[in-house]
């Protein structure tokens, strides 16, 4: 994988570094060095995301989630609140919408957003990185409300639906 970086962390760096933290749990030298031989540019946005990526992996702040145990549900598709808004599928505007449905048809997205629990959480992790369609997470155009309500909410919900049958 050959990515030149600008300014911005994309999401397919973002998932690269994820699962390579995810496995090997390496050391912050073993990230740069993994990078240099991804040929991923290690900009101040990857610099970022490789600290807060060994930082979690480090302070085992998956593990205080109850629900990280359940990935074998998977959802893939978007909820819609208002089907009489048919404009970005009854999302708020097209930012809201492009994010969920990289949250919800991305695997290793999915279950990062899962383990977070909340957006909020979930931004902390992925800060500036981008959907594949070059909308920044932390876009402040991404209706935070709304995703919560529709993309966690919902995930939690048939989670306890699932558990409780």
């Amino acid at each position: 994988m050959t990515t030149q970086m600008t300014d911005t962390c994309t999401l397919e760096v973002f998932e690269t570094l994820y699962t390579f933290v995810e496995e090997m749990s390496p050391s912050y030298e073993m990230c740069l060095d993994f990078c240099e031989s991804q040929g991923i540019e290690v900009s101040q946005d990857v610099d970022t995301v490789i600290t807060d990526l060994l930082w979690n992996k480090e302070n085992d702040w998956h593990k205080s989630f109850s629900l990280t145990n359940i990935h074998n549900t998977q959802m893939t598709v978007t909820y819609q609140t208002n089907i009489q808004d048919t404009t970005y599928n009854g999302w708020t505007n097209y930012e809201t919408w492009n994010v969920a449905l990289w949250i919800n048809n991305t695997e290793n997205l999915y279950h990062l957003a899962m383990d977070c629990g909340d957006y909020e959480t979930f931004l902390e992790l992925v800060g500036n990185a981008t959907t594949g369609d070059g909308v920044k997470f932390n876009d402040p155009r991404v209706n935070v409300i709304q995703i919560n309500s529709d993309v966690f909410d919902l995930w939690l919900t048939l989670t306890l639906d699932l558990m409780m049958s």
